[in-house]
C-alpha cells in the first residue's frame, strides 16, 4: 500500500493472463479509476505476474517512487477476488 498511496485503494485479484480475448489490466485499472486512487494487480501465479508487468512495460509508462505518506494515513482499501471467467 505504502507504494502507491492514495486514499481508497482497489486490490484486484487476476485468475489468468492478460493479453488474451482482449483482456487488458490497464483497461481494469482505467474503469477501477473512476472510483478508487489506486489500483494494485494480485496475480494468481507467475504467468499471470508476468502478462501484467507486460502489458505495462508496453505503455512506457514513466517511473516513479513511492509517496510521501503522513503517519496517519489509512487507506479504505477494497479486495476483488478473481473472476475465472
Amino acid at each position: 500500500m505504502n507504494w502507491v498511496g492514495g486514499d481508497k485503494i482497489a486490490i484486484v485479484q487476476v485468475h489468468s493472463p492478460v493479453g488474451i480475448n482482449r483482456r487488458s489490466s490497464f483497461d481494469l485499472t482505467h474503469k477501477l479509476a473512476k472510483d478508487f486512487d489506486d489500483v494494485i494487480h494480485w496475480a494468481r501465479d507467475t504467468e499471470t505476474f508476468q502478462s501484467i508487468l507486460g502489458s505495462f512495460i508496453r505503455l512506457d509508462l514513466e517511473s516513479v517512487g513511492p509517496p510521501d505518506l503522513s503517519e496517519s494515513w489509512e487507506p479504505a482499501i477494497t479486495f476483488f477476488a478473481a473472476n475465472p471467467k
